[in-house]
């Protein structure tokens, strides 16, 4: 698997890690180059728009963010079907977890749906 993401550095870190994870779990090898991966792995990790709230007596800078991803297998005829994206909505200096735990609902998904495409294909005798 290649993996790339591209936009907010905040979400890319997050979804990086919980990829490799993904990945690792199910014995599927993560590899940075381009022509020894059957599948591409493409997340655009966004950050949208944003307000500052007062709660509490805290200010509060909550953002909107946006986590899509893309499979591609140039390889063969077929690639999988790449999860709904997901967006959600964080401050990041007291809610970071937001950003990893949408990062690893995400990354599962995908593994998910790589793992279905790889049992269709052996099936099909592909």
């Amino acid at each position: 698997m290649l993996l790339r993401c591209e936009g907010a550095a905040e979400v890319c870190t997050a979804v990086r890690d919980a990829f490799v994870s993904a990945l690792q779990r199910e014995k599927m090898a993560v590899t940075t180059s381009a022509p020894r991966a059957d599948v591409y792995i493409v997340v655009s990790g966004s950050a949208l728009d944003g307000s500052v709230q007062q709660q509490f007596g805290t200010t509060f800078v909550v953002r909107n963010y946006s986590i899509a991803v893309e499979l591609e297998a140039p390889r063969f005829d077929a690639a999988p079907v790449a999860p709904e994206g997901r967006t959600f909505s964080a401050d990041l200096r007291v809610g970071k977890e937001r950003v990893n735990e949408n990062a690893r609902l995400v990354a599962n998904d995908t593994v998910e749906k790589i793992r279905e495409f790889w049992t269709r294909r052996r099936s099909q005798g592909n």
